[in-house]
């Protein structure tokens, strides 16, 4: 016999319990308003840039298009790296790294001039080492958040990550545009990186940073 599909309102009360298990754990709480903020920043970020480079920087759609890869060899370079630095300096500091990494190698592209190779020489590795800092950053934290969450809360919580980051992208695509429009696109961008970096606050006030290795698994 097939069972029923979950309703939308089951469907929502899973979210609400797993929401309710992050705010009664610390590390769990902090990564999610760490991760909502770094969310929010990043898309302010993401909606401004390509018109940035392209009205600003004045580059080619040929430099534009090459600019995009860079950020996906950074990832898989991540992903290969994240093992080694946790081994090095703990699962915990690797994760505020990649915290601070991912949105601060973007400063480099609002120090882009008029010259239009030294500005997409700043993009490329903007892109680059942005997407190692993403890596470091989402896999040594959903690690971190996977111990820290028993199994029957896991899709649970998940489900209200997701949930919270598709929220603050929404928010993010509308403040960027009023940002854009009130303080022009530079300093949008200079805001955005900034709001960035600081997202990581939250994780400092948690013992994630003396994390050495994952935690024992939550029953």
């Amino acid at each position: 016999m097939q069972e029923p599909e979950p309703t939308k309102k089951t469907s929502d009360s899973h979210i609400m319990d797993g929401l309710c298990f992050v705010l009664r754990t610390s590390v769990l709480r902090a990564k999610f308003f760490s991760g909502g903020l770094l969310n929010l920043f990043y898309t302010v970020y993401f909606t401004l840039f390509l018109l940035f480079i392209s009205r600003e920087l004045a580059l080619t759609p040929g430099m534009i298009g090459v600019t995009l890869g860079p950020g996906a060899i950074g990832a898989l370079l991540g992903s290969f790296v994240t093992g080694w630095f946790s081994k090095r300096i703990g699962i915990g500091m690797t994760f505020i790294v990649g915290s601070v990494v991912f949105p601060g190698a973007l400063a480099l592209v609002p120090f882009g001039t008029q010259d239009k190779w030294i500005a997409f020489g700043l993009v490329v590795v903007a892109e680059l080492l942005s997407g190692m800092g993403l890596m470091l950053c989402d896999i040594a934290g959903s690690s971190i958040q996977q111990a820290l969450t028993p199994d029957h809360y896991r899709s649970r919580v998940q489900g209200a990550y997701l949930n919270l980051i598709n929220g603050v992208r929404t928010a993010g695509a509308l403040v960027a545009g009023a940002l854009g429009t009130w303080i022009g696109l530079r300093p949008a961008l200079w805001l955005a990186v900034i709001g960035g970096v600081l997202s990581v606050l939250p994780l400092l006030w948690v013992p994630v940073v003396r994390m050495r290795t994952l935690p024992d698994q939550a029953e």
